[in-house]
């Protein structure tokens, strides 16, 4: 609570003119002083009584959105005092996109009010909305009381993502690459497996009668879950590249991430600062994923991982890992002489390559497409993918 810039320059005015009517005697122009002062201490008085209990919530909608769709952030206020609320400014700040200032008309006891604002969505990430700042002056400008809240409300902008086509599974998928479990309740892609004794929490409508009938105690049906395949995506964080290609591979990962967990898939997400999923069932983990997507960055070049792309394809190499997709905006020139090394061992590995030019890769068993954003993701991962593909192995 303090004096605005008006309310300042009053006082100082009222200082002035008191010391002036001392000096000569003007008890006109003490009245004056006198009067200026009476007017800050009423105003004063009129924002320190006059405001109202306030309950402030914000929801954003949605909180999760994807680069570029609409997010929306909504007000609401509630005026849960006994007196009608002035005239309030609410400014949000939203990390580096600037500050949002709403003016909130008078409301009456136990009435509430909703106001709503626009959050760019231009560049993917984690955003913090607020803290929210409420301000309220006296009428003649004079006074003002600042709340500052120290919540914040999360906002994460996801990649931008294309439907992709699917792909052909690797030497050795399955079974070898995939993970194995029984159930006791089967779905329309699962297949009888075998007969077991009933145990407490099975689904009674497994039970196989005549089995019971025969055996005199209760068997239920056992059913298989389908071989799930496994995908690991590579995201190069390097640096090297322009930022619209970048962008590209950062959202070329997200839909293979997306596409796997399309298809009931293991995805393993591996990036070239160190980050490491390691399996997990996509459509369980798909929203966990595209969150860190939504927050990585270039990463700057280190000493004590001077090929961290290419090790890390060794590594996977060497771990007969099945299909591996790389994306790349950053591919050079000797990255790409020494990639048939490095895929060695992989069953199927696709280079999504954002940059341009694209450096030109002949490693063997390696798809490449070439993602330049003229046609889009999606086009040019069919084209790549659409005719017989040569794998790792034999």
């Amino acid at each position: 609570m303090g004096l605005t810039r008006n309310g300042a320059l009053l006082g100082l005015t009222c200082a002035a003119t008191a010391v002036l009517s001392w000096l000569f005697g003007l008890p006109e122009v003490a009245a004056l002083a006198a009067a200026g002062l009476v007017l800050l201490a009423v105003a004063f008085a009129w924002v320190r009584l006059g405001t109202p209990t306030l309950e402030l919530t914000r929801v954003a909608r949605p909180p999760r959105v994807e680069l570029g769709g609409a997010c929306e952030i909504r007000l609401v206020t509630h005026n849960t005092g006994r007196r009608s609320s002035p005239v309030m400014t609410l400014e949000d700040d939203v990390d580096q996109l600037g500050t949002t200032r709403l003016v909130l008309a008078p409301l009456s006891p136990g009435q509430r009010c909703t106001a709503a604002y626009s959050l760019p969505t231009t560049r993917r990430g984690l955003y913090r909305v607020g803290p929210l700042t409420t301000s309220v002056e006296d009428p003649f400008g004079l006074v003002r009381r600042v709340r500052r809240e120290t919540r914040t409300l999360p906002v994460i902008v996801l990649p931008h993502t294309s439907t992709l086509g699917t792909m052909p599974p690797a030497p050795g998928d399955e079974p070898e690459h995939g993970t194995h479990s029984l159930t006791s309740a089967s779905t329309v892609d699962e297949e009888f497996a075998a007969l077991r004794d009933y145990v407490p929490g099975d689904d009674v409508r497994r039970i196989h009668w005549r089995s019971t009938a025969r055996r005199g105690a209760p068997v239920v049906r056992q059913f298989d879950v389908p071989w799930q395949r496994r995908t690991t995506v590579l995201l190069d964080l390097r640096a090297g590249a322009d930022e619209a290609a970048f962008e590209r591979a950062v959202s070329a990962a997200a839909s293979v991430v997306l596409l796997a967990a399309a298809r009931d898939e293991l995805v393993q997400l591996l990036t070239t600062d160190g980050i490491d999923s390691g399996h997990v069932p996509a459509a369980e983990h798909a929203d966990e994923l595209m969150d860190r997507l939504a927050v990585v960055t270039v990463d700057a070049p280190r000493r004590d991982r001077p090929e961290p792309l290419l090790g890390l394809l060794r590594e996977l190499g060497g771990a007969d890992t099945g299909r591996v997709v790389t994306c790349s905006a950053g591919l050079t020139a000797a990255d790409a002489a020494d990639l048939g090394r490095a895929t060695r061992g992989i069953g199927l590995h696709v280079l999504v390559a954002t940059g341009t030019p694209c450096p030109t890769v002949t490693a063997p068993g390696t798809v490449v497409v070439s993602a330049d954003g003229r046609l889009g993701l999606a086009a040019d991962w069919e084209r790549a993918l659409a005719g017989p593909v040569r794998t790792g192995r034999p």
